[in-house]
């Protein structure tokens, strides 16, 4: 398989911020720390800055649905 160069990914990205009307580089504090609760489930800073410092809970982690390999809904 082929890894793809330096400007293969940059044309993608292009390509794909016009397609979806988003703009490319994101520098808003709000839009960058709502990202970064969505990757990490965890408000605030990275650890040892101001914001990281007031974190007090962290969010629980997701568990797979309970039957999650069944073919489909029971019949009742």
């Amino acid at each position: 398989m082929k890894g793809l160069t330096d400007a293969e990914v940059w044309a993608w990205l292009r390509a794909s911020c016009a397609a979806q009307g988003v703009p490319e580089v994101v520098s808003d504090p709000a839009t960058v720390g709502t990202v970064a609760v969505l990757l990490t489930g965890r408000a605030g800073g990275p650890p040892g800055s101001a914001a990281g410092a007031r974190r007090t809970t962290r969010a629980p982690r997701l568990e797979p649905p309970v039957g999650i390999d069944s073919g489909g809904p029971e019949d009742r």
